[in-house]
């Protein structure tokens, strides 16, 4: 946001107009010397005139005044960088300053407000005192809580949230981030569970703590050996591989070969999370996602066993001509 420039922004817009000062002054049921000063910058217009002066010149108030309360991403990344900078080369109290100025003018530019809010949460530890540690947690905390209950911006509020559980996890809170976590866990799916879990432990709850950690162990399983196999099938079944444009039919018969064992071998590795059975239990949920992870590659496995020999009969075939 820049210093606010009405007089500057006056004088621009009614020498776009061409009308003297004397018109702007008659519109307006003012004085000349009143129109004067507001552009040479020593008095201000009166603040239920702003509406009029707006309105004669097609603009809003914010643009009259030159108040811009957001900042642009490339200025937001510039200012974080300049202020990282300053935390490692200036005392740590002006650093402190600096950033609270900065909120105060930008206080309805979230993006920047999370950015600011989590160079505290990163630099607290510079504080001279445990107390003055707290002091900035809790200033950072409060700007979380505003993003996530203010902005319109879903992802924002979910990256609040998670920085607002582990604001109150450092303040020794951790009851509050059971209940803001299990309020917004319909609107918010991608708290971490290190949160819950060190919350549940800190509470005196080590077995809670862990079935969390263990579930969220199990979706990682799960999404590892649902990956894998489409990223040997991209790997390994390259449409261009079996191009008779490209290759010839030897070649099409050995990159179906190779396709097929990646296949087989794949049918093999969907059944490795069945031995997480004993951490995790659940032993049927493991061995249906199991089963029907191996039938997909297993069919794909049988249509290449189906078509090699085709391919090898052509082989013969032009071996022949």
């Amino acid at each position: 946001m820049k210093e606010l420039n009405l007089g500057r922004i006056l004088l621009e817009h009614r020498h776009k107009r061409g009308i003297t000062q004397e018109d702007l002054a008659s519109y307006l049921g003012v004085s000349k010397a009143a129109v004067s000063k507001w552009e040479t910058g020593t008095a201000y217009p009166d603040i239920l005139l702003l509406p009029r002066l707006a309105s004669f010149f097609n603009i809003s108030i914010d643009n009259l005044m030159g108040y811009d309360p957001q900042m642009s991403p490339e200025d937001i990344r510039t200012l974080y960088r300049k202020l990282s900078d300053e935390f490692s080369s200036l005392p740590f109290d002006s650093v402190i300053e600096h950033c609270q100025d900065i909120v105060r003018k930008y206080y309805s530019c979230f993006p920047l407000l999370f950015q600011i809010a989590s160079l505290l949460v990163n630099h607290c530890m510079l504080a001279e005192s445990s107390q003055k540690k707290e002091q900035i947690l809790e200033q950072a905390l409060a700007l979380f809580i505003r993003i996530k209950t203010e902005s319109s911006d879903v992802r924002l509020g979910n990256y609040a949230l998670n920085m607002e559980a582990y604001c109150l996890l450092s303040l020794n809170r951790p009851e509050e981030v059971l209940n803001i976590l299990s309020e917004n866990s319909c609107l918010h799916l991608d708290s971490p569970a290190s949160l819950l879990a060190e919350a549940w432990q800190m509470t005196g709850n080590p077995v809670k703590a862990k079935e969390i950690l263990q579930t969220e162990l199990y979706k990682n399983i799960i999404a590892l050996f649902g990956i894998f196999p489409s990223y040997i099938n991209l790997c390994l079944d390259e449409p261009e591989n079996f191009d008779l444009r490209i290759h010839t039919p030897e070649e099409i018969a050995g990159a179906m070969c190779q396709a097929e064992l990646s296949h087989e071998v794949i049918v093999i590795f969907s059944f490795l999370p069945l031995l997480t059975v004993p951490a995790f239990g659940a032993f049927w949920v493991f061995l249906i996602t199991s089963v029907l992870s191996a039938m997909i590659d297993l069919s794909f496995a049988i249509m290449q066993r189906y078509n090699r020999p085709r391919i090898m009969k052509l082989c013969k075939r032009r071996k022949k001509n």
